[in-house]
């Protein structure tokens, strides 16, 4: 029965109590397991009520660390802009803060070009 919510249970559980009670007279043996159900669905409801809640409190935690992860990051960016403003961009004092130095661009060597290769199919109709 997986993926079957709590209301749901609650509802055929309330279904079932509603069509024993008024039989209860005529099926005394039943008369625990009734009271049974009824304390048990009154406790679900209470732990549904508390899921609620604490799915919106999770919610609420959620946002508010999301924000304090964007206050974080732009704080972070802009002390790292500071030091690097001071100290230099290339200096390497600022790994000690956590911000990696700028590091001087490799240039690459130059090849000489290398002609494109011939096409056989090209050339042979060259010739004819």
């Amino acid at each position: 029965m997986a993926g079957f919510a709590l209301a749901k249970y609650i509802a055929d559980w309330d279904l079932l109590l509603a069509a024993l009670k008024p039989r209860l007279a005529d099926l005394p043996h039943l008369n625990a397991h009734s009271q049974e159900l009824e304390s048990l669905i009154a406790e679900a409801r209470s732990l549904d009520q508390d899921q609620q809640s604490l799915r919106g409190r999770l919610q609420d935690t959620v946002k508010r660390r999301r924000a304090v992860e964007r206050r974080g990051r732009d704080l972070r960016s802009r002390l790292a802009a500071q030091l690097r403003g001071t100290l230099g961009f290339d200096n390497d004092t600022l790994l000690g803060f956590g911000v990696p130095p700028r590091r001087a661009r490799r240039k690459k060597a130059t090849a000489e070009p290398t002609p494109p290769p011939e096409n056989p199919e090209v050339k042979g109709s060259a010739q004819q």
